[in-house]
């Protein structure tokens, strides 16, 4: 089974005052994908269908996984850090759920995980267990291996530095059949989480005792939920409380959101940084799915909203929602939202509706108004721009190695950046593709796109950032 995990729990979270204009805030959530409707075949891998590096696989073929991104999940986009200080925002994986369902009982049901982790780190099994083979271009995923038919664990595993699962077996299992995948500890530190990042559930196995216990070749993979902790240090210096007492219900449009006015708190002069809602139900919650959302100045439509989940939920919820720094929240005119979108109990019978009880508004103060005399002086500015010396084997834009850069290339980089099964990349494409400084991205596939048009010349290389057209 997987390793130990002290994972956070789905509807968690935490808000500590700095005492010096700033607060750090986290709030775990869980992103959701339904109607997946994904069929896995036991027994039909990736590396089945890779030939010479690359895969085979198409839209269709019979597959035991599937990969999805976190950027299906709906999870927050967090910049790295610029420089050394620490980091303002973090986002943590925490564990996935996933649903299956089986057209004949599972009396044995086994399944394993994999995810992006950082090249070369401890946890990056694919590399450390394949880098001897000259033809392999491994590496950036960990995978949980099962042991063979002697309980023994694959060549190598034991060499490595962490301990990797095993994958978990299930016994009566069902039809229906969900279950939770924490993060294990060992691997936690490592794992990747940008929007192209991935996690893949894989199917292993799975027999029928009634039948002899024959093999079960297929299931489908209904739905996927991942829960994340989302931190981030915010400027704060007060917080105001607006009581509510909404009744909210579920499936019609009319009375399933509220929106309130921040000027139903006794100060609403500041700028809003993180809201709290505090929900009740009158049975207990197993899967709690709501909007919040607040007036926008920044946005064209003068609002922005996020949906996500809670799991286990309970009678009293209470959620708290950091805002994104791109949102400019209106507190003067605007008002805050808050939607339910859907609520279930453990024997998944929906719960009607809920009660907003109250709304906890964490702002910093405006800025002080100023007068200033500005004075202009004309300055001539010389530009220099400084440049990373090249690794001496790269040879730029070419992406999948063939000795050009064309459009081949650039979809090479679309499909690895999407995390699609058929887009991976050798160590020495990874070095060509990373034109512009930094994490792989897409600005890279933006600069081979301008190589491609000859805005750009391999000896420019590598760039700052991208020039502007």
């Amino acid at each position: 089974s997987s390793s130990s995990s002290k994972a956070a729990k789905s509807g968690a979270y935490s808000f500590k005052d700095n005492k010096d204009g700033t607060a750090t805030v986290s709030s775990t959530l869980s992103g959701t994908i339904d109607e997946l409707d994904f069929l896995l075949t036991a027994g039909k891998d990736e590396e089945s269908y890779m030939k010479n590096g690359t895969s085979t696989w198409k839209e269709g073929d019979p597959i035991n996984s599937r990969k999805m991104t976190y950027q299906e999940f709906g999870l927050p986009n967090v910049k790295p850090s610029t420089s050394d200080d620490k980091p303002t925002e973090k986002l943590t994986l925490e564990s996935f759920t996933f649903a299956v369902e089986s057209k004949t009982n599972m009396d044995t049901f086994m399944y394993g995980c994999g995810l992006n982790v950082e090249y070369k780190s401890p946890a990056d099994t694919e590399y450390w267990l394949h880098k001897d083979d000259p033809d392999s271009n491994k590496g950036y995923w960990y995978n949980e291996h099962g042991l063979d038919e002697d309980g023994n664990p694959e060549k190598g595993i034991e060499d490595l530095e962490i301990e990797v699962g095993t994958g978990t077996t299930l016994e009566d299992a069902g039809k229906w059949i969900e279950v939770e995948w924490p993060v294990p500890d060992a691997i936690r530190d490592y794992t990747l989480s940008k929007p192209t990042d991935a996690i893949s559930f894989q199917y292993w196995y799975g027999a029928n005792k009634e039948d002899g216990y024959e093999e079960v070749k297929s299931c489908t993979l209904k739905s996927a939920t991942c829960t994340y902790t989302y931190e981030k240090t915010i400027p704060y210096n007060f917080t105001d409380s607006i009581s509510c007492n909404e009744k909210l219900t579920q499936g019609d449009k009319t009375t399933n959101s509220v929106n309130v006015k921040y000027s139903k708190g006794t100060n609403n002069e500041g700028i809003p940084r993180a809201i709290k809602f505090t929900v009740e139900s009158p049975s207990e919650i197993k899967k709690l799915v709501f909007g919040v959302g607040t007036s926008d100045t920044a946005s064209t439509e003068q609002f922005t909203q996020q949906q996500a989940a809670i799991l286990n939920a309970g009678k009293k919820q209470e959620i708290m929602w950091i805002l994104p720094d791109s949102v400019a929240a209106d507190a003067k005119y605007g008002s805050v939202y808050f939607g339910y979108y859907y609520g279930a109990d453990s024997k998944d019978k929906e719960v009607s509706s809920v009660t907003l009880s109250d709304i906890t508004v964490y702002y910093e103060d405006l800025p002080e108004e100023t007068t200033t005399t500005t004075t202009t002086t004309t300055t001539t500015t010389t530009t220099t721009t400084t440049t990373t010396p090249a690794p001496l084997n790269a040879n730029w834009g070419d992406t999948n190695c063939s000795g050009g850069v064309d459009v081949s290339d650039a979809v090479l980089l679309a499909k690895y950046l999407n995390a699609d099964v058929t887009g991976t990349l050798t160590d020495q494409g990874r070095t060509n593709a990373n034109v512009v400084s930094g994490e792989l991205d897409g600005e890279d596939l933006s600069a081979i796109l301008m190589m491609i048009a000859k805005i750009i010349t391999p000896d420019q290389c590598p760039l700052d950032r991208l020039p502007t057209v």
